[in-house]
This record gives C-alpha cells, structure tokens and sequence, in this order.
C-alpha cells in the first residue's frame, strides 16, 4: 500500500516550472493542440506518478529518432493507453513530435520527476538513503550497486539481503522521519529487486544445494 502511494517526496514547483523552462530552451511554443502543450498543462494542473511512464515514452520516442512505436510500447508496458491519457482533467490526445536537441533536458526532468513520484527506482532510493547512513551501509550499498550486472544471481540476492538486515537493525529511526521514509522506501524497493532476481532464475535447474540456499535467502 505504501508503495502505491508512492514517497511523495520532491518540489512540486520545480515539476512546474522546469517543464516550462524546456519549451522555452528549445522553442516549444505555448500553443494549444499538441502533446507538448498539453503535458505541460496536466503537469502545471496536477502532476502524477504517471508522468514519469510518459517522461521516460517521451524521452524513447526522441532517442529512437521519432518513432512512435517506441513512445506507445513504453506507455503500454507502464499500463498507460490512449484512452487513460485522454481520462486526465488536463487531457493528453496529441503525440510528440521530433526534438532531439531537448533529448538532455527531457532526461534532467526525468529525474525531477522521479524524486517527486518514484517509489520503485533503487539506484534514486539507494542515493537518498545514503545521507541518512554511516560507512558500513555505505560499504553494503556500494556492494549491491557495483554488481547489478553479477552473473550469480543468488550472491546478489545475499547482498539485498545484507542490506536489508542492516537497515532493519540499525536504520528504523522513528525520532527522523524523513530518515525513516527514506530506509523504508529503499527497503521495499530492494523487496522488489529480489523477486525480479528470483524470476531470472525461476526456470532454471540451479540444483538441489542452490535451490535450498534460495529458499533460506527468501525466508
């Protein structure tokens, strides 16, 4: 449930502001009638967790050099169909058009948005969590970020698993609340990360030991 509702975090007035910084850098005109325009009033209007699925559409279709394909594959993978952005009080019913040169800005707004909506990003939650932590924590956050790419799953698992423990024991501290939302946003996120690593290796036959290591891992 907490994940649903998201951190919250993040300036609001920034979301605002700097998608209207972006038309202005790059010549998008305040018109009425295209997607542009029509993103920034929602976003200006009331912005959601569902403006980051259509920042990170956006920013596929620039990079693919304009193909839409691209734009409505990432919105349909996040959920988002032409009919839900037509559902928003401030609708969006026109598709972007072709503006590499702000591919930099769209990526830099990306971000904002994140912070102000993302309950799910580790490598954000893990930075967040960072101020709020001291050099052992560090030491095991350093350790689960620098080995995204480790061939044994199940080793990475161990390193969420340390993690987690760590936090647990030595991070739930209710006397600092942002501190608190913090690790607990991290620690739902690497709850997440874990089964997606459990579903990489679900349908291979990783043996008897293995298996049972997993298991007392999940336990």
């Amino acid at each position: 449930m907490v994940g649903f509702i998201g951190k919250g975090s993040g300036n609001g007035q920034q979301v605002r502001d700097e998608i209207l910084h972006i038309m202005h850098r790059h010549g998008i005109p305040e018109t009425q009638g295209h997607f542009y325009e029509q993103w920034h009033q929602k976003l200006h209007n009331n912005t959601t967790p569902d403006d980051v699925p259509i920042c990170e559409a956006l920013l596929a279709f620039l990079k693919s050099g304009g193909n839409k394909q691209e734009y409505w594959r990432v919105l349909g993978a996040a959920g988002i169909t032409r009919e839900r952005l037509a559902s928003y009080e401030r609708k969006i019913t026109e598709e972007p058009w072709h503006k590499p040169e702000a591919i930099g800005s769209f990526e830099n707004y990306l971000a904002i948005l994140k912070r102000m909506h993302s309950s799910d990003d580790l490598n954000q939650l893990l930075g967040e969590a960072k101020r709020h932590v001291g050099g052992d924590t560090h030491q095991l956050m350093n350790d689960l970020q620098q080995n995204f790419q480790d061939h044994d799953v199940l080793r990475q698992m161990e390193r969420a698993l340390n993690l987690r423990a760590n936090l647990v024991h030595n991070h739930h501290d209710h006397s600092n609340t942002q501190k608190l939302k913090d690790v607990l946003f991290l620690d739902l996120c690497l709850e997440a990360y874990v089964r997606k690593l459990t579903e990489q290796i679900m349908d291979h036959d990783i043996g008897f030991e293995a298996y049972v290591r997993e298991v007392g891992i999940i336990l």
